[in-house]
């Protein structure tokens, strides 16, 4: 496979999201491909980015990335998009542990995953 243009959108969230990036790493076929990190938080975002160039960079990979906060950017020339926005945000994933609890089920609810 050639190079492609990859978009990740909602990649603010760093163990999702480096799982990601390590799977593209992992990859021969991806190699000097272009991904385009987006999340509307400016510090997660930054946070990822600056984890994913490291994390490609030692896995010794010839990915170039980019970030943004904004949609239309991010998809603009995309060979593949990904979408892992969580819809109501990371605050919602303290509302599911604080359910959970209040019912005697500390930290069981992996929310990450939704077992």
């Amino acid at each position: 496979m050639s190079a492609v243009n990859i978009c990740i959108i909602g990649a603010g969230s760093a163990v999702f999201s480096l799982r990601l990036v390590s799977d593209i790493c992992k990859t021969k076929g991806l190699h000097k491909s272009k991904v385009t990190l987006m999340d509307i938080d400016e510090g997660r975002l930054e946070a990822v980015h600056v984890l994913a160039s490291k994390l490609a960079e030692e896995m010794k990979t010839d990915l170039k990335f980019s970030k943004t906060t904004e949609l239309e950017e991010a998809v603009a020339g995309s060979d593949f998009v990904i979408n892992t926005a969580l819809v109501g945000g990371h605050g919602f994933l303290d509302r599911i542990r604080a359910i959970g609890e209040k019912h005697g089920y500390y930290r069981g609810i992996d929310t990450q995953e939704f077992n």
